[in-house]
């Protein structure tokens, strides 16, 4: 446990450069620098991880690579936005459940999911991680939540069936590198999987955005929903919702930033029946589309040419077409300046700067910016695909 001594430290060095802190080290033998500094870098982090947190006064923040692993408060919210609507699907009502994060870490996560439920159980094996969710929980009033140093299979085994089980397996192994699947994750989920599904009505599982879904459907044969989740542009998460009570799988793939949020919602049957509609162009049009990450992850390939009225380039070509501005696109859209051959690019682009993208291409992006002799940078994209089975070349601006 930190010492008065520690924090009055912290709180008259707060502003201070924290490699200029470690170095003094011996001058304050009494002093756990190293926990100091990860409070005046966490606090920093805070402002743009954990925006709530950032101007409470005694909160206190894990060790870097924690801080790392833990959830951002958006991610955070859209979980506990979510457990309401599918306990909903199930005829249940989760603020009448009690609710066990297995994987409690940083806290983040627990303290959402919280406000979902009646009453909630924090379990961490680490006792300073805990001891830091412990003590954030008292100073933010979170008083539903009870906390316990334990392993958190040892723990539910003891324990009567909870309503809902939230679990967030560690993706690194022992060497420290990381993992995605989850034989290989801590604790093993398909080693545990009949015990965590007795334990509870609801088990939600949080998977690496590298996890294979369709694998994973198949480990997981009680799942009832999928969600494929990107922030600002990048893939997140990908979280499985799985029950005992038999319902119509369906996969969500969700683009969050700061204060909106998009989602496509199918199911695979409707993307397998969408593949017999599917438009494919034997040239591109006036614009480009690019799926934002989410669903590219979650494979809606074929329902999003359908239901945005696009062609596609080429079976394995995941990106479309049209002659038609679509401004509702979910994702990248590109008006194209010019198709062209490599060897005219510098003439079309003097300033020698572009972003440079490629999709189905027979060279990776840095391959292809390196052929062209192009710098990062610029206001338009060259984007190398293929239409049919022909490489192809374009020079776009960016519309939306």
């Amino acid at each position: 446990m930190h010492t008065e001594q520690d924090i009055d430290f912290l709180q008259l060095h707060r502003d201070a450069a924290p490699v200029k802190l470690l170095f003094s080290s011996p001058k304050h033998p009494d002093i756990d620098m190293p926990w100091v500094v990860d409070q005046i870098e966490g606090r920093v982090q805070s402002a743009a991880k954990w925006p709530s947190l950032s101007d409470i006064d005694g909160i206190w923040y894990p060790p870097k690579l924690n801080r790392e692993q833990s959830s951002s408060e958006r991610l955070a919210q859209y979980k506990a936005g979510v457990v309401p609507e599918i306990c909903r699907r199930l005829g249940i009502d989760s603020r009448e459940l009690r609710l066990a994060d297995l994987t409690g870490g940083f806290g983040i996560d627990t303290l959402h999911l919280a406000q979902t439920a009646k009453n909630t159980d924090y379990v961490e094996l680490n006792e300073a991680l805990c001891q830091t969710a412990r003590h954030n929980f008292k100073i933010l009033n979170a008083g539903n939540i009870d906390c316990h140093n334990r392993d958190s299979i040892g723990w539910i085994q003891g324990q009567d069936p909870v309503g809902i089980i939230y679990i967030d397996p560690a993706r690194r192994n022992e060497n420290g590198k990381k993992v995605a699947a989850f034989e290989d994750c801590t604790p093993n989920l398909l080693e545990n999987l009949g015990l965590l599904m007795s334990k509870s009505r609801l088990l939600i599982v949080k998977a690496s955005p590298m996890i294979s879904i369709a694998k994973a459907l198949e480990q997981l044969p009680a799942t009832i929903g999928v969600d494929v989740v990107s922030l600002k542009g990048e893939c997140k998460e990908v979280i499985f919702y799985l029950s005992a009570q038999e319902l119509p799988l369906t996969i969500r793939a969700v683009e969050l930033n700061d204060e909106t949020q998009k989602c496509e919602s199918f199911t695979p049957e409707e993307e397998d029946e969408a593949a017999s509609q599917v438009r494919f162009s034997s040239e591109a049009g006036k614009y480009l589309y690019e799926p934002n990450p989410a669903i590219m992850k979650a494979g809606c390939y074929n329902l999003t040419a359908t239901r945005y009225s696009l062609s596609k380039l080429a079976r394995n070509t995941h990106l479309y077409t049209s002659d038609v501005l679509n401004p509702d696109f979910p994702g990248r859209t590109f008006e194209i300046v010019a198709e062209t051959k490599p060897k005219e690019i510098l003439k079309l682009i003097p300033s020698k700067k572009a972003h440079v993208a490629v999709r189905n291409y027979p060279l990776s992006a840095a391959e292809l910016q390196k052929k062209l002799r192009l710098q990062e940078g610029g206001a338009q994209y060259v984007i190398g695909t293929t239409i049919g089975t022909t490489p192809k070349l374009f020079i776009c601006n960016r519309i939306q």
